[in-house]
């Protein structure tokens, strides 16, 4: 996959392709847009156990920084991007800390993949990783995107599937894993017995040569006939 360089981001840019509103010159690096920190975040709370088939934003407060934010060392926060992304279908994107970011002990690499055609204020794991607490604005550069082409398109991009949990997000950022299929499967079965019993037996009920369930005309596209 060939990364995009400054010149295919502008015009990418500029055809509507990409979308990435408020948009900034400055911002666009050789192969990268640094991408800015919004003011919305929200901090872990208790110290009960995170269920991963519960909702968890229960586990969460939301803060609206007005100046800044003291992330202490070895916490974690949410955040999500100032900027309103949209990835072409035909491209998909990774986040990548800036090395001034993370050398002073902030990591933000953490959930960096993004899909094709997803669209939504990206949410940003936060993390500091240092031994001293760092303080955080608004507005600052914190990370940046890469993009890569994506050949050939995707059958169905993110836009398109069921499971597009966060397409179009804004102010959520906490994890919806507790809406996956397999979760929601074992709830409306009783939600008895073991979760992890229940989907692998899920597993082998749905387990399918790839061919069988592949519609013909995409057999022909793939020469596969």
């Amino acid at each position: 996959m060939a990364v995009l360089s400054d010149g295919r981001l502008i015009e990418m840019i500029a055809d509507g392709k990409l979308k990435l509103i408020p948009f900034l010159l400055e911002n666009i690096q050789p192969a990268s847009i640094d991408l800015r920190l919004d003011k919305l975040i929200k901090l872990q709370v208790g110290e009960g156990i995170i269920d991963l088939s519960e909702d968890s934003r229960k586990s969460f407060k939301e803060l609206v920084m007005k100046d800044d934010y003291i992330l202490d060392a070895g916490a974690m926060i949410l955040g999500q991007t100032l900027e309103y992304i949209g990835i072409p279908r035909e491209c998909n994107a990774t986040i990548h800390n800036r090395s001034s970011i993370a050398r002073d002990g902030v990591d933000v690499s953490a959930g960096s993949y993004i899909n094709p055609a997803y669209e939504g204020h990206l949410a940003l794991i936060i993390r500091n990783i240092g031994n001293q607490p760092v303080r955080l604005f608004p507005g600052i550069r914190i990370c940046q995107m890469e993009l890569s082409d994506v050949t050939p398109s995707p059958i169905r991009d993110y836009s398109q599937r069921k499971d597009s949990k966060y397409f179009g997000e804004f102010d959520s950022l906490v994890s919806k894993i507790h809406i996956d299929e397999e979760i929601v499967s074992f709830k409306k079965n009783g939600g008895e017995g073991s979760l992890s019993d229940f989907i692998a037996l899920e597993l082998r009920k749905r387990r399918r040569n790839v061919l069988d369930v592949m519609p013909e005309e995409l057999k022909k596209e793939l020469d596969l006939l």
